[in-house]
């Protein structure tokens, strides 16, 4: 998330609520949508700007940890346990090298062999 949006996001930190990797609205758990896995949020600040859409994730470590650089992983690789102590800030190579997932990087550029990207 760009720093911008970081400090747009950080704004709204007294709206919302965070408790065992979740984020609460006036009590009750904040409706998410799931985006490959991951919870995503529409959050509004009520300042004339309106609304952001994040990732839970990103909302929770910026709500507890502050503006961060890179990306942010999750240590257990498990895309919904948003719980502080399960994410960290680290470069988007770091991120690449922690997935579960290793990609042969010399045979990406092999058209046969790379994925579809449709």
């Amino acid at each position: 998330m760009k720093r911008d949006k970081q400090l747009r996001v950080l704004e709204t930190k007294g709206r919302y609520e965070v408790r065992d990797g979740r984020l609460y609205t006036k009590g009750r758990e904040k409706v998410a949508s799931v985006i490959n896995g991951y919870r995503q949020h529409i959050i509004f600040n009520g300042r004339g700007w309106g609304r952001e859409v994040a990732y839970e994730h990103e909302i929770i470590y910026l709500y507890e940890r502050g503006v961060y650089e890179g990306v942010i992983d999750h240590l257990n690789s498990i895309r919904d346990d948003n719980r502080i102590e399960n994410l960290e800030a680290v470069s988007c190579r770091e991120n690449v090298l922690r997935s579960r997932t290793p990609m042969d990087w010399d045979s990406w550029n092999d058209k046969e062999l790379r994925p579809a990207l449709d």
